[in-house]
C-alpha cells in the first residue's frame, strides 16, 4: 500500500494511537488488580508440636507455609495446626498464608492462642481489613 505523504491525516493517527495507549493502560491495569494478593504473616520462636491459628469467616480454605526454622504447608485449611517441636534452638519460624483481597474481605477473626504461649514475636496484619477487635 503506497502512502500520500502530502495529503496524510496526522491528526487522526494520534487519535488512535492514544486510543491505543488507553486501552493497553486499562487492561494493565485489570491484570494487575485480579492477581493482587493479600498475605498473613505471623512470627513465632515457638518449638509447640500444637501450635496452632485460626481465621474465621474467609472465603475459601486457604494454604499455609511455615518456613525458617521448621519448615511445612499446610492446604485448604482455616485452623492449621504445626509441629514446631523440632525447633529445639527456638529459631525463627514464619507462618504465612497468601490469597486473594477478597478472601481476606471475609476474615473478621484471628485466633492464634492454643491455652498456651504462643511465643508470637511479631505480626502482621495490614491486609485484614474486616478483622473485629
Amino acid at each position: 500500500m503506497k502512502r500520500d505523504y502530502f495529503t496524510f491525516n496526522f491528526c487522526n493517527s494520534k487519535s488512535i494511537s492514544i486510543k491505543r495507549l488507553l486501552l493497553g493502560l486499562v487492561m494493565m491495569l485489570s491484570v494487575s488488580i485480579a492477581y493482587s494478593q493479600s498475605t498473613l504473616t505471623v512470627v513465632t520462636t515457638s518449638n509447640s508440636p500444637n501450635w496452632e491459628i485460626s481465621v474465621s469467616n474467609p472465603i475459601k480454605f486457604m494454604d499455609w507455609t511455615a518456613t525458617g526454622a521448621v519448615n511445612q504447608l499446610i492446604n485448604n485449611n482455616n485452623t492449621p495446626v504445626f509441629d514446631f517441636s523440632t525447633n529445639l534452638a527456638n529459631g525463627n519460624i514464619t507462618v504465612e498464608t497468601t490469597d486473594t483481597p477478597g478472601n481476606f474481605n471475609g476474615i473478621t477473626e484471628l485466633t492464634a492462642d492454643a491455652g498456651f504461649g504462643q511465643q508470637i514475636i511479631s505480626i502482621d496484619l495490614t491486609d485484614l481489613n474486616k478483622l473485629r477487635r
